[in-house]
């Protein structure tokens, strides 16, 4: 493993420049010898405010390091439905979020700036990390677009038949929530034939396994794949209004909008179990977290959904607003928000 530092001599060189330019990388021949280290950002969680009806809150977000105490604040770019973003992603470093028509980035997730224009406007859905890219998805164009800082962005050629809503990343394949699935890093595209028409929305990696769930539906359909190519799908009769998945140590967590959420272990047998009315859920800081619908509200679990507790209100709540949640684990390589389209 390279070291974030060499001598030359009895120098210890830290920090490598040519002219006024930073250089990460020195190689010797072939050997990596030196690379510069970036610090990794604290472990958090992000909550995002939607305004469905397009008031302008004058905070958009809100972070927090245990779930339960939550400091408001400002992302500079609007989604589609009000002055906010749609979509966070933690990877290489940095977070990157999208919006209406632009993305922007931050260090530690709490401080943001403007970073660049997106390709595509409206309905930017899906974004995630993965092989050092951002890649986000459109569902108006029915296109990805992708970036290495979050700054500059280019288009795929590829349109997709079905448009694609949510993205993930594992196993070395980006796949999308219409099944198409990418090999190479995100350049070319396959479209999965043998599930033609189908699409799902929310779209996860959790286990070694994909997880692909249909949204809203009166019996969730659920597909799962353990190398995003050949799928097996199930129906969960009476699993009515799913939202949105996560996962932790040998679980998984399940949030309908009906104030009901079901842990399962296999992802075939599911306990039901009463929740806050909530679109979506994050595990982090050892506790569950979800979002309340509508009021603007988060709850928390530290029991396994056996009992919540209110722990934030947003201070300029409407019934209008919806909160998107999740947390980065930054001592790992990638971390999306909602990267699975939840919303879409």
């Amino acid at each position: 493993m390279a070291k974030n530092y060499f001598y030359i001599g009895s120098q210890k060189i830290v920090d490598v420049y040519i002219g006024s330019t930073p250089i990460s990388k020195v190689y010797k021949g072939s050997v990596l010898v030196y690379q510069k280290t970036k610090a990794a950002a604290q472990n958090i969680f992000i909550a995002i405010l939607l305004s469905w009806n397009k008031d302008t809150p004058k905070n958009n977000f809100a972070y927090s390091y245990d779930g339960i105490t939550w400091t408001e604040s400002t992302l500079p770019i609007a989604n589609d439905c009000g002055n906010t973003c749609s979509r966070i992603a933690y990877g290489d470093g940095k977070f990157v979020a999208i919006g209406l028509t632009q993305s922007a980035v931050s260090t530690d997730g709490k401080t943001w700036s403007v970073g660049g224009t997106l390709p595509s406007a409206n309905w930017n859905e899906g974004l995630v990390y993965g092989n050092g890219k951002y890649i986000q998805t459109n569902s108006t164009s029915k296109k990805v677009a992708s970036s290495e800082d979050g700054a500059t962005w280019d288009q795929n050629s590829t349109t997709f038949g079905t448009a694609p809503i949510g993205i993930t990343y594992g196993n070395g394949l980006f796949v999308l929530s219409n099944f198409a699935y990418s090999e190479d890093g995100g350049v070319a595209w396959i479209e999965n034939s043998t599930m033609s028409g189908k699409n799902g929305g929310v779209i996860k990696y959790f286990n070694g396994k994909f997880i692909n769930c249909s949204v809203y539906d009166s019996n969730m359909i659920m597909y799962t794949s353990t190398d995003g190519k050949t799928w097996t799908s199930q129906t969960f009769t009476g699993i009515e209004g799913f939202t949105d998945l996560t996962y932790n140590n040998g679980k998984y967590y399940l949030l309908t909008r009906w104030d009901k959420m079901y842990i399962s272990e296999d992802l075939s047998t599911w306990t039901e179990k009463t929740a806050p009315y909530a679109y979506t859920i994050a595990y982090g800081a050892g506790k569950l977290v979800i979002t309340g619908a509508e009021e603007g509200k988060t709850y928390y679990s530290t029991d396994d959904g056996d009992t919540w507790a209110e722990g934030y209100a947003f201070s300029q709540n409407t019934e209008d607003d919806i909160w998107v949640v999740d947390y980065f684990d930054t001592s790992t390589a990638d971390a999306s928000l909602a990267g699975g389209g939840n919303l879409g």
